[in-house]
């Protein structure tokens, strides 16, 4: 309503503005018409003279004698009484001298100045406005006289007050000015009305359209009268109504549409024609690492880097045709790479292309299950070999263990020559005995499910132990260890023994990686509720070739290393 009130206002001014205008504009026209008829009026008036004087004396005003003098300046006497418009009469010669005149005290003065002759060298009647001396406003008439022949022998002329002429353009403005005032009172009461008699109907649609854009499609509007807006808003309420039935409808299917794209794993996104995102699943954020912003302009800014799928995009719109299974890789604003199988579904109505569903299966996920289908058969087998190969060594270096004991005790009773040599001997062999038995039993620890001692543990104290551990090996070797502890930090269950063995096997590890004067950090703290623990040194790192196989059992590039799980990878 604010818009409307200001365009009227406008209007208003405009009006106002146009009227003074206007006023104007004929003011001046009717002034210069009033001028105008004055000029003529005034000219015919001295011709009128002109033939009164020639009347008078029954001849031309020329080679004139005293007694026609006397008849022409009675004559002029009457006509300039000084009540009327006639102010002065001077009848002048070719000499510019006054020869006859209502004031007998001019006559015999000769015009000399550049002015006066100036007018009086006129072939044809001029009329002058001017100020006389007392200040007085006139109108100089000035009429050449002629012979016959065209010849001028004199001139007439006649002053005129202007007092009427005045006082008939006063009543002219007088007249103009409350016919104006009246017409502009008659345009704004006019508006007024107007304006009262649309600003219900009006508020009524600004009110709809408020609802509207708020997205209440319930609103109705009520309006009571009976004038040429109730069949318009009676069909816009029905509109309204049928739209809102709309919206149900249109909610409704989109529910449907988002359970349905939810509960599918792959990920989805429907695309328009011109590639903008109408449509896509959670599985399509996480596989494209999502976290906030506009998706939208993340998906842009991968088919930019992406030249091969964004091709193919391009090429499956324009010409119609599905992409089915095509294995590409896809770079991530992040630097990261996914390898994915894509395909492109164009949609169409009504044989006009209107954009088209991508679905993208993540290849990495399946070759992870791939390559853990693969370690959990070879676990199984190596399980099943280490289990019959332990039974079967177990009992001969039992036996073995048993006969040296034997042997070394019956040896150190008997005395001969080479005896320490002997008895230094065996003890290499119960040595060796013992430590076979002691990787037999970590196979059998594999084929046997352990049984482990929960507790609550706080993960700080635990890299603290081992931190005593191998804080001798650290000092010979040179290694500098630090650590950065979180001061709060939540406990957890787990078996104190494997944890210690966990956290020494990658600190040994660390220490082998690195040899002399390296360094070791090790860092916990608490990320989205979950504990963690960094372990980072100076060391060279994992090769790129054997990183696939860092979780394979029994894998191990030391000489005398072997893998073994304690815990889930």
């Amino acid at each position: 309503m604010k818009t409307i009130k200001n365009r009227i206002l406008i209007i208003l001014l405009l009006f106002i503005t146009i009227l003074f205008i206007s006023g104007y504009l004929i003011y001046h026209s009717l002034s210069s018409l009033g001028y105008n008829v004055m000029e003529q009026s005034s000219l015919m008036l001295v011709k009128s003279v002109e033939e009164g004087l020639v009347n008078t004396i029954g001849k031309s005003l020329v080679n004139l004698n005293q007694q026609e003098k006397i008849q022409l300046r009675k004559l002029m006497r009457g006509l300039a009484t000084g009540k009327g418009n006639i102010l002065s009469i001077l009848l002048i010669d070719k000499n510019k001298t006054i020869i006859v005149s209502n004031d007998p005290k001019v006559e015999g003065n000769v015009f000399r100045s550049k002015e006066q002759l100036d007018l009086l060298t006129c072939t044809e009647p001029s009329i002058h406005r001017r100020h006389w001396e007392t200040g007085l406003r006139v109108i100089d008439v000035i009429i050449p006289l002629k012979t016959r022949n065209e010849d001028i022998y004199g001139f007439l002329r006649v002053v005129l007050s202007r007092t009427e002429v005045e006082s008939y353009l006063t009543n002219i403005t007088n007249f103009l000015i409350p016919i104006l005032f009246a017409f502009g009172i008659l345009f704004i009461t006019s508006i007024y009305f107007i304006a009262r008699a649309y600003k219900i109907p009006l508020l009524s649609l600004v009110q709809a359209a408020a609802k509207l854009d708020e997205g209440d499609y319930s609103f109705r509007i009520n309006y009571d009268r009976k004038d040429e807006f109730s069949d318009t808003f009676s069909i816009l309420n029905r509109t309204i109504e049928e739209v809102e039935y709309l919206k149900e409808g249109y909610k409704k299917a989109e529910k449907r549409i988002s359970s349905l794209l939810e509960s599918v794993n792959e990920s989805i996104l429907v695309m328009d024609l011109y590639k903008e995102i109408t449509s896509y699943n959670n599985a399509t954020l996480r596989l494209f690492k999502y976290t906030e912003g506009d998706f939208n302009k993340l998906f842009s800014n991968i088919l930019t880097s992406n030249i091969e799928l964004n091709s193919l995009i391009t090429n499956s719109i324009l010409n119609c045709s599905p992409v089915i299974d095509r294995q590409i890789p896809i770079f991530l604003p992040d630097n990261t790479e996914i390898f994915v199988k894509i395909n492109i579904q164009p949609l169409k109505e009504d044989d006009k292309i209107l954009g088209a569903v991508l679905t993208f299966k993540d290849l990495r996920l399946i070759k992870e299950l791939e390559n853990n289908l693969l370690r959990s058969m070879k676990f199984g087998i190596i399980t099943n070999l280490a289990s019959s190969i332990s039974h079967e060594i177990k009992n001969p270096l039992s036996a073995l263990v048993l006969h040296a004991e034997t042997l070394n005790t019956r040896i150190k009773a008997i005395n001969f020559e080479g005896k320490n040599q002997v008895i230094k001997s065996l003890e290499t062999v119960q040595n060796e005995v013992k430590r076979l038995n002691h990787i037999i039993k970590q196979f059998l620890s594999l084929t046997r499910p352990s049984r482990l001692k929960l507790d609550l543990l706080n993960i700080n104290d635990l890299i603290n132990k081992v931190m005593n551990l191998v804080e001798h090996q650290a000092e010979n070797q040179n290694v500098s260890i630090s650590t950065q502890l979180a001061s709060k930090i939540e406990l957890i269950y787990g078996d104190e023994d494997q944890l210690i063995q966990v956290l020494l096997n990658m600190i040994l590890n660390a220490f082998a990686a690195i040899d002399q004067n390296g360094k070791i950090q090790i860092r916990s703290r608490m990320d989205d509720g979950k504990i963690i623990v960094d372990i980072k040194d100076s060391g060279s790192g994992i090769p790129e070739k054997i990183q696939d196989k860092i979780f394979d059992l029994y894998f191990s590039t030391k000489q005398e290393g072997v893998s073994l799980r304690i815990v889930d990878e």
